[in-house]
């Protein structure tokens, strides 16, 4: 998945190639560019905007200290809200699928968040392990639509 950042004049315009979201901004309201979501600044004012340019976890952001005490890492870092729409993104939450990391927590914290509301779970193709442990399963209470390539 790639970022690309058009600049026309007024406003600019970023989309997910793949088609899981886009969103137009007006370029006042962005502040910043970061590589990683650990790189948002601090000292963040209500509604500052941060774009986050990592591949896998990379987004627009919108701070709203209201939502501080309900960080998941994954749509809420701290208050950084991730703008988007349609699917939740399994790596936003961490997973890399890379067959090698254990990606319990991150793909269970995503299977946690989006059942909350029904939602679609976006899962790029990809081999995500978890721990070979008895009784260890990734578990979700409610309804949840699981999509991928």
């Amino acid at each position: 998945m790639s970022l690309r950042i058009k600049n026309n004049t007024s406003y600019l315009v970023l989309e997910h190639t793949e088609g899981i979201a886009e969103k137009v901004i007006s370029s006042k309201d962005i502040t910043q560019a970061v590589d990683t979501i650990n790189d948002f600044p601090t000292g963040a004012h209500e509604g500052q905007v941060v774009i986050v340019r990592d591949l896998n976890r990379g987004g627009t952001f919108i701070y709203d200290s209201t939502e501080v005490v309900n960080s998941n890492d994954g749509t809420n870092f701290s208050g950084w809200i991730r703008q988007y729409s349609g699917a939740i993104n399994i790596k936003w939450f961490g997973a890399t699928g890379d067959g090698i990391t254990d990606d319990f927590d991150t793909v269970q914290a995503a299977l946690t968040y989006t059942s909350t509301d029904g939602g679609q779970l976006y899962v790029p193709t990809g081999r995500y392990r978890r721990p070979n442990v008895p009784g260890k399963f990734w578990q979700w209470v409610g309804d949840l639509t699981i999509i991928g390539d």
